[in-house]
């Protein structure tokens, strides 16, 4: 009867010993859900083509033409690091000159999808007028702006009559973005708007100070 009654006491030990295993032994690792065959890196979603990379392939640019610059003028530049024209100054010193001529330029280092359209309002503004002293329209697809930049040059003193201290000149842009749309059924005045959607933008500015006579 001992034997049995022994037996029967070390069994319980043994189970008691098997739980208490059981309850000491460490938890899986959590591996945060990362994925080790990889699947899950090549699920993530690239971004959708959107109104955003329509405005990032939009340069607009304003300067001081080649035509206006002489020893009357000095003239700078600041450039960012993508080369773009951030900011531009002249200073006009005595004697001023009859013509002040600036040029525009929009310009892409992209282009855009060759199923969209691109349809572009620029103004050319001046500050002390309300009124643009350009105005241009281009409808853009695929590389063409990307291959051939728009460019327009105009002469800006006929509209500086007294001439100020200062001139501040800049190219306000609107742009509507027609996705899955045929270029050639976009005409700058007549196409439905409400088709597309829309962004503005500035160029650079460009300030131009002029020497008072007498000073």
């Amino acid at each position: 009867m001992k034997r049995y009654r022994i037996a029967a006491i070390l069994a319980l030990i043994c189970v008691a010993g098997c739980q208490r295993r059981e309850t000491n032994s460490p938890a899986p690792a959590d591996t945060g859900g990362a994925d080790p065959t990889g699947s899950l890196a090549a699920s993530v979603a690239v971004p959708a083509y959107n109104l955003g990379d329509v405005d990032v392939a939009t340069v607009p640019s304003v300067e001081l033409s080649e035509r206006s610059r002489s020893q009357y003028i000095s003239y700078e530049e600041l450039r960012n690091l993508r080369k773009e024209l951030s900011i531009a100054n002249a200073n006009v010193r005595q004697p001023l000159p009859s013509e002040l001529w600036v040029i525009g330029v929009i310009d892409s280092a992209y282009g855009y999808r060759d199923s969209d359209a691109v349809l572009a309002h620029v103004e050319l503004k001046l500050d002390n007028r309300p009124e643009p002293v350009v105005v241009k329209d281009y409808v853009w697809s695929g590389k063409t702006l990307q291959q051939k930049p728009e460019t327009f040059e105009a002469d800006i003193m006929p509209f500086l009559a007294p001439v100020p201290e200062s001139v501040l000149v800049q190219l306000y842009v609107t742009l509507y973005w027609f996705p899955d749309t045929d270029a050639s059924t976009i005409m700058p005045g007549t196409a439905d708007l409400t088709k597309a959607q829309k962004h503005e933008k500035r160029s650079n500015p460009l300030r131009i100070n002029f020497q008072q006579a007498g000073v």
